[in-house]
């Protein structure tokens, strides 16, 4: 059981977790194999009696304090919401449901009946699987509306200053043709009526 005040070394836990990782595999199917040096509770258990731990004050500790530390250790994020640790690695496969629970499985040296049930044939009823063609097609729709949306913002843009460029255009050459005209000025006495 840990301390809140800081950690400290411990002969005792070293050694079990070395002696656990090499005296309890997760997969004993070698000949000679004994029972008692598979991996689960008895292995664990046969480990603490040989380094000599309590095992008495281990089982109390884990019986008093096993569901807090444990919901610590949920809430006890390392590196990601997402990440997955299975038998202390970090499982770094994809985060399919299915997939996870293939590499759950997989660390049990005898599988457990629920994984069975749950991989052989009833997986597909626990969750769902891919995208729906709905979900596509409203995404879709949704990318051609807008890109359409963007489109006609666009054209009145370019509309609007093609106008006001042909505008400017125009005033100006009226500008430059009014001024190349002289006002003529009014003389009523060299006023000769026309004839054709």
């Amino acid at each position: 059981h840990g301390d809140s005040r800081g950690a400290n070394y411990s002969d005792a836990f070293w050694e079990y977790s070395a002696r656990f990782l090499n005296d309890c595999p997760m997969r004993g199917s070698w000949p000679g194999f004994k029972q008692a040096r598979e991996f689960g509770e008895a292995c664990s258990l046969r480990v603490m009696e040989e380094i000599g731990v309590n095992v008495a004050a281990v089982q109390a500790c884990v019986v008093q304090h096993g569901p807090a530390l444990l919901d610590q250790q949920v809430l006890n994020v390392a590196w990601s919401a997402q990440a997955v640790r299975i038998n202390g690695w970090r499982y770094s496969g994809p985060l399919d449901p299915e997939m996870v629970l293939k590499a759950v499985c997989s660390g049990y040296a005898r599988r457990p009946a629920q994984c069975d049930e749950l991989l052989e044939n009833n997986f597909r009823r626990f969750h769902w699987s891919g995208v729906s063609i709905r979900a596509v097609l409203l995404t879709l729709a949704l990318f051609v509306t807008s890109f359409a949306a963007l489109c006609w913002v666009q054209r009145l843009q370019v509309k609007a200053s093609v106008r006001r460029v042909l505008r400017e255009e125009v005033m100006l050459e009226v500008q430059s043709q009014m001024s190349d005209y002289v006002q003529l000025e009014d003389r009523a006495a060299d006023r000769r009526p026309l004839s054709f």
